[in-house]
């Protein structure tokens, strides 16, 4: 949230695929507990970033005009590769007995895409521009209101 709010949530939500794709790195070099550890952290802060960022991202690039279906169609395509990949991999990893295929599958899946989220584009909105009769374009200043007839001048009557 706070790094979406310093430099844009577009930004950042790439940054998540790059963090995600670059934690495979770590789980392909030498086997130990720290390593493995700081794997599991940034795959886990990316990954959460993916998700918490992701209604924001498509509100700003797409609007909120059917915002409901798009994140239907973000997240069920999460979910199926949710569904694949984890049965997929166990399948790999028992058939060759180790784990670098699955490794390099997902650094490979990772690096293609953060590859395409990094080349969204941020929108490019149109400056809105409020218009009143009688007022300037673009001066959202309040209205100046003319005193009541026959109070001009006047302190305002107190009530009962």
């Amino acid at each position: 949230g706070a790094a979406a709010g310093r430099i844009g949530v577009l930004r950042t939500y790439q940054a998540c695929y790059v963090m995600m794709a670059l934690s495979f790195l770590l789980w392909l070099g030498t086997p130990g507990y720290p390593r493995l550890a700081v794997f599991a952290v940034l795959l886990g802060v990316g990954y959460g970033g993916f998700v918490a960022l992701g209604p924001a991202l498509v509100a700003e690039l797409f609007g909120v005009h059917g915002l409901g279906t798009l994140l239907g169609v973000l997240y069920t395509s999460a979910a199926l590769g949710s569904a694949v990949g984890p049965p997929a991999a166990g399948a790999l990893i028992q058939y060759t007995g180790g784990y670098l295929v699955v490794i390099l599958g997902s650094l490979t899946v990772g690096a293609c895409a953060a590859g395409c989220v990094l080349a969204v584009r941020p929108r490019i909105s149109q400056p809105v521009v409020v218009t009143m009769p009688g007022v300037p374009a673009g001066d959202l200043s309040p209205p100046r209101m003319p005193h009541p007839p026959g109070r001009a001048g006047r302190p305002p009557v107190a009530g009962p």
